[in-house]
């Protein structure tokens, strides 16, 4: 059994003890007498480290296997990780406050961070990403290069959204549990662009007012017709290669009347898997667009003054950053690949 006294003695007392024997060379008992312990403490301390440790403040209250159980709780769903840090530690019946919990899940390798927002992949998307993937793996550079990007945009008049926090470790940035799944924007101004190389088309703000919803007929009407057509017949002739057109799988863009108008132009189209926009550029581009427009020193004000802001800072993207994100397709077919159809971090 351990002396209490040597447990009561100081740090600074425990290095004079040990100073006093093996640097002075004193006995125990003269030892105990000048620092008024026991001979059995003094003898007890000499036994003990050569240098004794200090003491580093409260020891830390969550062992090992306390915090591997907060851990799998708060990372058994994707409800779970959506949890405060102090709700998976009541789930778990332990007692402890934030910032022990923080240090807890830091010491595990996990903290709270935003999750990104991505669109839900069921087993079929994932099946058609891969195929796809797959089916392109060998396409160049210059092959992505003759690709027209297309797509279409949302753009908030007010800039602002919540964010939701999720558990997790580095590295598990696109795991589905810490993922925020996305869904089409009703609100703000739609736009729609087309990018071939370091070539920009021009960009259509969707007039709501005089066309309505986007349709077959009204997308034919005021995209495919007079922007998308025109730009297809010159970049063909100026490249002289023959090109395709990338659009996603909205429903205008489907529906058996936009297929007969492209047929009758000649436009062929990509077989484009579901819930890709990781593998659009041009996503790419409607961010930079965004962050340009949230840098702006007074962020536009209502409809007319954005939509004259959103056309200046399509024009300013430059060639450098379509190129960049075009010649980046050979690492996306990769990252998908690698990914079995999930997600990426494009």
């Amino acid at each position: 059994m351990e002396d209490p006294q040597r447990e009561c003695a100081s740090y600074k007392k425990r290095c004079a003890v040990q100073t006093l024997r093996f640097s002075a060379g004193w006995t125990y008992r003269r030892i105990a007498e000048d620092q008024n312990l026991s001979v059995s403490t003094v003898y007890a301390i000499c036994q003990g480290p050569s240098t004794p440790k200090k003491p580093k403040g409260r020891t830390f209250s969550l062992d090992t296997p306390t915090r591997r159980r907060l851990v799998a709780t708060a990372t058994m769903s994707a409800a779970h990780r959506r949890m405060q840090l102090t709700e998976v530690a009541a789930a778990c019946g332990v007692q402890a406050c934030e910032r022990t919990l923080q240090k807890a899940f830091r010491m595990e390798g996990y903290s709270r961070r935003v999750a990104r927002k991505k669109p839900f992949l069921d087993e079929r998307k994932r099946g058609l990403r891969l195929a796809f993937a797959l089916a392109h793996r060998g396409w160049s550079k210059e092959d992505w290069r003759r690709v027209i990007w297309t797509d279409e945009c949302y753009v908030w008049l007010s800039g602002h959204t919540s964010r939701v926090w999720v558990t997790r470790r580095t590295g598990e940035e696109y795991h589905d549990d810490c993922l925020l799944p996305k869904f089409p924007k009703k609100n703000s101004i739609m736009i729609w662009g087309g990018i071939l190389g370091e070539k920009k088309s021009e960009l259509v703000l969707w007039d709501k007012d005089n066309w309505g919803t986007i349709t077959a007929r009204s997308y034919v009407d005021n995209v495919l017709i007079p922007v998308l057509q025109p730009f297809w017949n010159q970049e063909s002739e100026r490249t002289g290669h023959s090109l395709w057109l990338m659009e996603d799988g909205a429903s205008a863009h489907r529906a058996a009347y936009t297929r007969r108008i492209r047929e009758e132009y000649g436009i062929p189209k990509l077989d484009w898997p579901p819930s890709s926009p990781d593998l659009n550029p041009i996503e790419n581009v409607w961010y930079i667009l965004n962050d340009n427009l949230n840098k702006r020193p007074a962020r536009p004000q209502g409809k007319e003054e954005m939509q004259e802001a959103i056309k200046e800072e399509w024009q300013r993207i430059s060639e450098v950053h379509l190129l960049t994100f075009i010649d980046s397709m050979p690492e996306r077919i990769e990252a998908v690949i690698a990914a079995s159809g999930g997600h990426t971090r494009w």
